[in-house]
C-alpha cells in the first residue's frame, strides 16, 4: 500500500510552504519534494520530481498531490516548520 510515512516541512512563507516527504511506494520508500500554495481558496499541492535524475513517476505524483492535500487540510500543524510522524 502506497503511503506518507513522514512530512518534513522546510519552507513556510506567506502564501507558499512545502518540503519533503517519506513515502511508501511497493514496499519501498522515497523521498518526494513537494510544495504548497495557500494564496487561493483552496490549496494546491505540487509534487516536484517529475523528469528529473530522481524522477517520481507521474501517477505517484499525483497520488501523493491528493494524499498530501488530505492530510494538509485535515492537520493545521503541518503548515508550520517540523518534522511529522504520521501514523497508519
Amino acid at each position: 500500500m502506497d503511503m506518507i510515512k513522514k512530512v518534513s516541512i522546510r519552507l513556510c512563507q506567506s502564501f507558499i510552504f512545502g518540503g519533503l516527504a517519506i513515502v511508501e511506494v511497493a514496499g519501498e520508500e522515497i523521498c518526494i519534494d513537494f510544495d504548497v500554495a495557500t494564496s487561493g481558496p483552496k490549496l494546491i499541492v505540487v509534487v516536484g520530481g517529475r523528469g528529473k535524475a530522481n524522477k517520481v513517476e507521474e501517477s505517484v505524483a499525483a497520488h501523493f498531490e491528493k494524499e498530501l492535500l488530505e492530510l494538509i487540510s485535515k492537520h493545521n500543524v503541518l503548515q508550520q516548520i517540523g518534522d511529522y510522524l504520521i501514523s497508519a
